[in-house]
């Protein structure tokens, strides 16, 4: 009988080998790559089906079956090689991506950054403003752990300030950067499915990027002037951050991690550009080497090898849940491609769109938001439109239906009882998850997708 230990070890490395492998095909594109990958994961699949959320057995067992359903239909050039591995750029993707934050451990940046958050905070306007920047900051070394990082970071002084304004920063910080951070889920769905650069894709997000953070300062200056207002409002003025040290080189400390920051960024763009590999091979390389390159001259290697050892024999067995569900959604998404009957659907859709592309904008972020609050995963519902559209003239150039796509994967994030986020938050907090999806940010929601759609109307026209 295999013990824990051993089938953790043996999930693990059945993981490592399914990164290598898709890394290594990159560059050397033999054929016995993908039918390798395959086989490592109906091993996985066989060891761990037992092991993952019921929630995640239910929606691999529905795709499967429809993905079995549309196959017996009888499509055309169906690989199952390839069907296998479908989402294998996306999966390793997300995870390689907890290497990032390896850095952070190669200095006192904990203590820095609650020291130089300390200093400026003053009014609550201010908290709320730093603690979206941090969370902003730090989601492109630690995607959704960064959320549950500034969390903990902020305590000693997050008890000045409305609890209920700490969440709302948290949410909206993240999302910040989810129209172009390399990292990150929803630019890694539209990367697949709309077929985009990221660079140009880039370019246009950052510009979102500056109109979602508006928007987020200028509701949050509303909602704190109607906290303070409010008659159980309390205003606390002590102190509560006597106890938190400075490090006198923390100046320092902030320009050695805002250079190390740059320098993934810088290396993830120019190695996409000058070797011509796709964003998911770049952020793989570079989340497991550019990190030891990092260590080795600040004397930190040994520090690497702690968190590269906890890394593959904690954190990865943990992550089976997504490796099996975003490959089965790869998977759903392949052979739903490869159905004749997708011709019709794309007919339809065609119909549609002759209502014009601001209605179709509009349709996609609320087919996306009400289909994930139902329990439906962004994921299949993007890959499904991004699949239907394809192929017929929507008035929507490629980076516009990206951005809409992206608009709706971010009103789950904000809203769905289902999303990470709204998860994270209400297990941090205590609260149901609908109050720390809908009532926390159905405000902010309905305001961004108001802004963007205005955006993609003055652009379309």
């Amino acid at each position: 009988m295999i013990s824990s230990k051993s089938l953790t070890n043996l999930k693990a490395g059945i993981i490592v080998l399914f990164i290598l492998s898709y890394l290594v095909k990159a560059f050397f594109p033999m054929e016995f790559f993908p039918y390798f990958m395959g086989i490592l994961v109906v091993l996985f699949f066989c060891i761990s089906f037992g092991d993952l959320k019921p929630l995640n057995r239910y929606l691999i067992v529905v795709l499967m079956i429809c993905s079995g359903f549309f196959i017996w239909l009888g499509p055309d050039g169906f690989h199952w090689s390839q069907a296998i591995i479908e989402n294998a750029g996306f999966v390793t993707l997300v995870l390689t991506v907890p290497m990032l934050g390896t850095i952070l451990y190669f200095a006192p940046y904990e203590t820095v950054l609650l020291s130089f958050a300390s200093r400026f905070i003053k009014t609550s306007f201010v908290y709320y403003v730093i603690v979206m920047g941090l969370v902003a900051f730090l989601c492109s070394l630690m995607s959704l752990a960064a959320v549950p990082f500034i969390y903990q970071l902020l305590k000693p002084i997050a008890g000045k300030y409305p609890e209920e304004l700490l969440y709302k920063a948290l949410t909206r910080g993240f999302v910040i950067n989810l129209f172009w951070a390399p990292n990150l889920v929803s630019v890694a769905i539209v990367m697949q499915f709309v077929h985009v650069s990221w660079q140009n894709l880039a370019m246009v997000g950052v510009g979102f990027s500056v109109l979602v953070f508006a928007a987020a300062c200028v509701l949050g200056k509303y909602e704190i002037l109607h906290y303070e207002q409010s008659p159980v409002f309390i205003k606390n003025d002590e102190d509560t951050t006597d106890d938190v040290v400075t490090d006198p080189d923390g100046n320092r400390y902030m320009l050695l991690l805002l250079v190390q920051v740059g320098l993934i960024l810088t290396t993830v763009v120019g190695l996409t550009h000058f070797a011509h590999t796709s964003n998911f091979v770049t952020v793989g390389i570079i989340a497991l080497i550019l990190p030891l390159v990092i260590a080795a001259p600040l004397g930190k290697t040994e520090i690497y090898r702690q968190r590269l050892d906890y890394y593959l024999f904690n954190i990865l067995p943990g992550m089976g849940n997504e490796f099996m569900l975003f490959l089965t959604i790869g998977f759903f998404g392949y052979a739903l491609g490869k159905l004749p009957a997708i011709a019709l659907l794309q007919t339809q859709m065609g119909i549609f769109v002759q209502y014009g592309a601001d209605l179709l904008a509009l349709s996609i972020i609320i087919v996306i938001g009400a289909a994930a609050m139902i329990g439906v995963h962004p994921i299949i519902t993007i890959s499904l439109i991004a699949i239907a559209l394809g192929k017929i003239n929507t008035g929507l150039s490629d980076m516009q239906l990206a951005i809409a796509l992206i608009t709706g994967y971010i009103i789950y994030l904000l809203l769905s009882p289902i999303s990470t986020m709204v998860m994270i938050t209400s297990g941090l907090s205590g609260k149901n998850v609908y109050k720390m999806g809908l009532k926390l940010n159905g405000r902010y929601a309905l305001i961004l997708t108001v802004l963007i759609l205005g955006v993609l109307h003055i652009w379309h026209n």
